[in-house]
């Protein structure tokens, strides 16, 4: 089974204050609503054996991880390295197994929570996470922005 992954070269990374964070989360989350309800089959493929409920369910998931990772950062501190190729790998199967009503109930809780974590992290916490260069920790907005943009250009296909 093939990674899910952006090819990263086609990505920038861009500093993003906070409010605009805060913004594009939001936007994202709001965008993952929107295409989530209008579709009608789940079980799409759109390569290396993804479909459309297993990439709602990875959304989930990674939201999920963070927001642990969010609340565990002012006792802990930044998180292990990040073994998302690995994690992806091993998962897959375990979200292809996932009923796709509840994939896209799983995403949009995630999304909500860890956005919500986000919004009301305090300041100090924060700034650390983005000085550590755990951005990905915050900026969730960026993830559910590349697999929405491969949801649906698997719709269109």
């Amino acid at each position: 089974m093939q990674s899910f992954m952006l090819e990263t070269s086609a990505v920038k990374t861009v500093e993003m204050t906070d409010a605009e964070i805060v913004a594009d989360n939001a936007a994202q989350r709001n965008r993952l609503a929107e295409v989530i309800g209008r579709i009608e089959d789940f079980d799409v493929e759109f390569g290396g054996g993804w479909t459309i409920a297993a990439a709602v369910a990875h959304l989930a998931f990674w939201d999920r991880l963070y927001l642990m990772h969010l609340g565990n950062w002012p006792q802990d501190g930044p998180p292990s390295d990040d073994p998302s190729d690995s994690l992806n790998d091993v998962l897959i199967d375990e979200w292809l197994a996932v009923p796709p009503r509840q994939a896209v109930e799983l995403a949009l809780a995630a999304a909500q929570a860890i956005d919500k974590a986000i919004e009301s992290l305090d300041e100090r916490v924060a700034d650390a996470i983005l000085t550590h260069g755990s951005d990905w920790l915050l900026k969730r907005g960026r993830h559910r922005r590349e697999h929405l943009d491969q949801i649906e250009r698997a719709l269109r296909a």
